[in-house]
């Protein structure tokens, strides 16, 4: 994740709000802003994976809002990222990015909905930006160093497009474009 942290710094954002859950505090603490600030929703009985564990120094709560960014990192089931993107976008102000970490799985054996504690990612994250993609509204771009970056921006000129979500093999030969890779 160092290279995700160094891209993120050198965009020069002031302040900036990570979600997760077990958010790994090497990682966090690699972010420079004015004002960072994460919210762990960790709970062991639903989260049991075995290398995730709760942040210390991270905040259970926030009620600041209007961050230049905001970071969702970590759980990435497409349930948990459904609740964190629209929380994203309540806190990011106009004009702010909303960035996925582990959003480009390079391998089939890191996509699966089926619980194992030893996962990084169930997969979910490229799908669920493919979705996004296909309602139209945010610029995307993404980047495959560190298992995937990808930036959101909102943009109301990006039109809707007619795209499904195509079985693993298929996606990744077809990545650079349908994740709009850098």
């Amino acid at each position: 994740m160092q290279k995700t942290a160094s891209y993120i710094n050198s965009l020069g954002f002031n302040k900036i709000l990570c979600l997760g859950v077990g958010i790994p505090k090497l990682w966090f603490n690699k972010i420079l802003a004015d004002d960072v600030t994460g919210i762990d929703k960790y709970d062991k009985s639903l989260y049991p994976r075995l290398w995730s564990s709760p942040t210390k120094g991270i905040k259970k709560t926030t009620k600041k809002s209007d961050f230049d960014a905001v970071i969702i990192n970590d759980s990435k089931h497409y349930k948990d990222l459904e609740k964190l993107f629209k929380l994203a976008e309540i806190k990011v102000k106009e004009g702010g990015k909303i960035l996925f970490t582990h959003s480009i799985p390079d391998n089939l054996s890191l996509v699966s909905d089926k619980y194992n504690p030893y996962q990084n990612w169930c997969g979910n994250v490229y799908e669920f930006i493919l979705n996004i993609k296909a309602k139209g509204g945010y610029k995307i771009e993404s980047f495959e160093f560190d298992n995937g970056l990808t930036i959101l921006q909102k943009d109301d000129t990006i039109e809707s497009v007619d795209l499904t979500v195509e079985p693993f093999e298929d996606w990744y030969f077809n990545r650079k474009s349908l994740m709009n890779i850098k």
